[in-house]
């Protein structure tokens, strides 16, 4: 189980993490701080993306560039964006749209 569910105290990671962790699970991989240190910085965001549009298109997002990005945050494209959407529900021109910003915000903070 994730350690850092329990010191996740914003109502908005805890909904992520329910829908990224039985994701993860089904690739038995589990980028625990990878995934808080993405959260952590879109909520320190001035914009504070996490505040706005559907929860489940930025669990995909994260799920995405978790995944697919080095610790630099450049592309490896390990995992397919078909898969990633089709868990999620979403159609994968939102998931790569999301997850490049998503990188970007990565980036900035580097």
């Amino acid at each position: 189980m994730w350690v850092m569910l329990e010191v996740c105290v914003k109502l908005v990671h805890v909904r992520l993490f329910s829908l990224l962790v039985p994701f993860f699970r089904s690739y038995d991989y589990l980028p625990e701080e990878k995934v808080v240190r993405i959260l952590n910085v879109m909520t320190n965001h001035p914009d504070n993306p996490l505040e706005s549009g559907r929860i489940k298109v930025w669990a995909a997002a994260v799920a995405h560039v978790a995944m697919n990005y080095d610790d630099q945050y450049r592309r490896r494209a390990l995992y397919q964006s078909d898969f990633i959407s089709e868990h999620f529900g979403i159609s994968p021109i939102t998931l790569n749209k999301k997850s490049s910003y998503v990188s970007k915000l990565m980036n900035e903070t580097q």
